[in-house]
């Protein structure tokens, strides 16, 4: 039998590891409108999509832990997103699927923030939910800004969450 404490370690390192390589995401994103990466934007779709099905994993090994219903049905919308964004369906589903489903992140974060007070993560997830409230508005620097603020507050994620 797996201790909590054992289990609670390996749901935040996943955890971490998945904020960790997400903040490359943004970087693969701005390269591609930069011309900067040769990568076709299919493969960064996928990148994104394996990403959040990680992140889905970690906040479901969360919800074992603790009961919260609510890591439920961010791990469900973590896991829905990462399956549009490998398989797009409507435009408007996706996006309001992830939209939905970093919001969802960025609580789960707070949330353990308040839970660690001396981590502070509850910027990191200010700042996932500052990078999802710019990316829906369709300006050219705007949604250069919603990158910016994901990649910090993923970056802020995984480092905070190192300590803990």
């Amino acid at each position: 039998m797996i201790k909590a404490t054992e289990r609670g370690t390996t749901c935040v390192r996943t955890l971490v590891f998945g904020t960790a390589m997400g903040a490359f995401y943004p970087l693969i994103v701005a390269g591609l409108y930069m011309g900067l990466e040769s990568l076709p934007l299919a493969i960064a779709s996928v990148y994104w999509g394996l990403i959040k099905a990680i992140l889905a994993y970690a906040v479901l090994c969360l919800y074992q832990l603790n009961g919260l219903k609510k890591y439920a049905f961010v791990s469900i919308l973590l896991f829905a997103s990462a399956v549009f964004s490998i398989h797009p369906v409507a435009y408007f589903l996706t996006m309001a699927t992830e939209a939905l489903a970093l919001t969802g992140l960025s609580l789960v974060i707070f949330d353990l923030g308040r839970s660690r007070p001396a981590s502070n993560l509850q910027l990191a997830g200010g700042l996932i939910f500052l990078g999802v409230v710019l990316s829906v508005l369709n300006a050219p620097a705007v949604e250069f800004a919603a990158s910016v603020a994901l990649l910090f507050g993923l970056l802020l994620t995984a480092t905070r969450l190192m300590r803990i």
